[in-house]
């Protein structure tokens, strides 16, 4: 009589063992789950955030646009990229940048993940350690104009051509606070 209440026991003990490892699994899903629904929202705000600012500005009485050459190319077609810095008030403009680079381009795709996109720099003309502050003044009289123009190749920072996707360009003003274009 012992063995049988032994066998039922054991078959008791197996039974809650795969019961709590169902639970722990659907537990471990539902974490999943969470966890990406909650960094899919905060991915969404943080690169709403980033690419907040359009493709035109006014700044400090100066007005920053941002133009490509077409809006639509081939692979491996060079693409122009566009800084125009125009004064359009009736008086001279003076504005104080970190460096003589006024502007630093920048080149970003993503991959969707469905309900996020996270967005990777592909190309760039930021150097990774900035250089070191050396004050440039700009100064432009009423109605006069400045173009910085970069040309990108459609290659990556390796050097690799990129694959055909949607890329979103950003310029970032070499100035104290945070001023950036996106296009």
């Amino acid at each position: 009589m012992l063995r049988p209440r032994i066998k039922h026991k054991v078959s008791e003990i197996e039974e809650k063992s795969n019961i709590s490892s169902k639970k722990s699994l659907i537990f471990f899903l539902l974490l999943i789950l969470i966890l990406f629904i909650g960094g899919s929202v905060l991915n969404n705000y943080l690169n709403k955030s980033f690419f907040n600012s359009s493709d035109e500005i006014n700044y400090k009485g100066l007005n920053f646009k941002l133009l490509t050459d077409k809006d639509s190319y081939t692979q491996g077609e060079r693409i122009t990229i566009k800084l125009v810095i125009s004064n359009k008030t009736k008086n001279r403009v003076d504005i104080d940048f970190l460096t003589p680079e006024l502007a630093y381009f920048t080149v970003y795709t993503y991959v969707n993940l469905g309900l996020t996109r996270f967005y990777y720099r592909v190309w760039t003309t930021k150097p990774d350690i900035p250089p070191p502050v050396n004050v440039y003044r700009l100064s432009l009289k009423p109605g006069e104009s400045l173009s910085i123009v970069k040309v990108w190749d459609q290659v990556d920072m390796n050097g690799n051509p990129v694959k055909t996707g949607k890329y979103k360009f950003v310029v970032e003003l070499n100035v104290l606070e945070k001023v950036s274009l996106n296009k």
